[in-house]
């Protein structure tokens, strides 16, 4: 990242999800409104390259250091076919769109250079039909120079 002060950096990332299928918001996106119907199939899969602003809420060299995270970018966004029973199978059309987030996060330093980091952010993905939402939470280590 490139830092813009001692708690606050920009920093881009490329990240892709998989998640599951939310099964009620598909039905009634297509507007199918017959209980009896279900669904197989499905899984939603996104990659999203962003821009993103850092702001650490102490010190940069405490041991454990808490931050909030804001971005912007584009999404690519698309679903493994659906079957819903009863009804015909709904083709995946793979979109891209504008795509925004904000979260928090927490770094613990393992040594002077290497941090352990959890970090959740709840982002949308404007896409054609309804707006995609996404939380994805990541665990991982980050290299400081």
């Amino acid at each position: 990242g490139f830092h813009i002060s001692p708690s606050l950096s920009l920093v881009g990332f490329m990240d892709y999800s998989r998640f599951p299928f939310d099964d009620s918001a598909f039905l009634r996106a297509y507007h199918i409104t017959n209980p009896t119907y279900t669904i197989s199939g499905g899984e939603v899969s996104l990659i999203t390259v962003t821009g993103n602003v850092r702001l650490l809420l102490n010190e940069a060299h405490s041991t454990v250091s808490p931050y909030l995270l804001a971005g912007i970018g584009l999404a690519h966004v698309w679903t493994a076919d659906a079957v819903v029973f009863g009804s015909p199978v709904f083709k995946s059309d793979p979109e891209s769109a504008f795509t925004s987030h904000g979260g928090c996060g927490i770094d613990i330093a393992a040594t002077e250079t290497f941090f352990v980091f959890l970090e959740g952010r709840y982002g949308f993905a404007f896409t054609r039909r309804n707006t995609t939402t996404y939380l994805p939470i990541k665990i991982g280590i980050r290299k400081t120079v």
